[in-house]
């Protein structure tokens, strides 16, 4: 087994600050059908107490960690869905996913250092290998179905979506894969992200609305949408007081600079939907919506109302 470790970021999550405490009845979810339970995952239901899936620790010591758990249980982790006391001392694997060519697999770790935190891919090669690139990155066991993991091809293009714990909850976060070396080599596309990243100054960052009006609001009419960027993420919504308030996620699956100044931003919604926010030449302000990944489609999908205008 040859082992490649990935020197990926840590990301910073905003999760709650309170205490594991003891295991109680309202705080358990059981999942199940006519047969009985088949898995519990001890999530807090009560709002008085907020459960921490992952407490991120530095990867220059928690390769270890990951080591020990690996050697101990190997690649064969459990399947999602299986019973597992994250409020114990645990050690586990868990199999989150495998791509559809059955070369690529991910596996999460569940330690009792740092509980659900650290993912490792494993390019099996030609299917008889195994090689380890460890990703510090923070997951959320939830044992539920619709968070399961996933592998998804977009044309040559090899995407991985896993649910992360926010301060809004449990949500889903997709990123890319560099993948395909002989070596075996896998690890989370961080150059795209450290571009959504940096680019949030220039390109991204600020409070951006739709060219359509929508409604009326004391007075004044209301864009359909105002919009705004986080990661890899659009997040369309409106505002109340002030406040911006979601609406709803579309996912980037690309951010790159194609001019210099010039950016295209591809997009799927939650209903695979997929569409271009691209800068127009001269104008850094304005995102031109094209209801396509397709630039020879182009001309015949631009849509002015959806096209976006920096707003402050």
């Amino acid at each position: 087994m040859k082992k490649v470790v990935v020197n990926a970021l840590i990301l910073a999550l905003a999760i709650g600050a309170s205490g594991c405490g003891e295991k109680k009845d309202d705080n358990v979810s059981i999942i199940g059908g006519a047969d009985g339970p088949t898995s519990i995952y001890l999530a807090p239901s009560s709002d008085e107490e907020e459960f921490r899936y992952a407490d991120p620790v530095d990867g220059d010591v928690y390769y270890e960690v990951m080591d020990r758990i690996l050697e101990e249980y190997g690649f064969d982790g459990q399947e999602w869905g299986t019973s597992i006391d994250l409020k114990g001392e645990t050690d586990a694997v868990v199999s989150l996913a495998m791509d559809s060519t059955g070369r690529y697999k991910a596996l999460g770790i569940i330690s009792k250092e740092a509980g659900c935190y650290g993912i490792i891919l494993d390019d099996t090669i030609d299917g008889t290998d195994d090689n380890a690139n460890y990703a510090y990155e923070a997951w959320a066991y939830t044992a539920k179905a619709e968070d399961k993991p996933e592998f998804k091809w977009e044309d040559e293009r090899l995407c991985f979506t896993y649910p992360v714990q926010t301060d809004n909850g449990i949500e889903t976060r997709t990123v890319p894969i560099d993948y395909g070396y002989d070596t075996g080599h896998m690890g989370f596309d961080m150059e795209r992200r450290d571009m959504a990243s940096e680019n949030q100054k220039d390109v991204l960052s600020g409070t951006w609305q739709t060219a359509s009006i929508g409604y009326e609001a004391e007075g004044e009419m209301q864009p359909e949408y105002y919009v705004r960027f986080a990661n890899l993420q659009v997040l369309y919504g409106h505002m109340k007081d002030g406040e911006f308030i979601t609406d709803h996620v579309d996912e980037i699956s690309l951010l790159d600079e194609f001019s210099a100044g010039m950016y295209k931003i591809q997009v799927e919604t939650e209903g695979g939907e997929k569409y271009t926010l691209q800068t127009p030449e001269g104008d850094k302000d304005v995102l031109e919506y094209y209801e396509t990944w397709n630039d020879d489609e182009f001309p015949d999908a631009y849509r002015g109302g959806s096209s976006l205008t920096r707003c402050n």
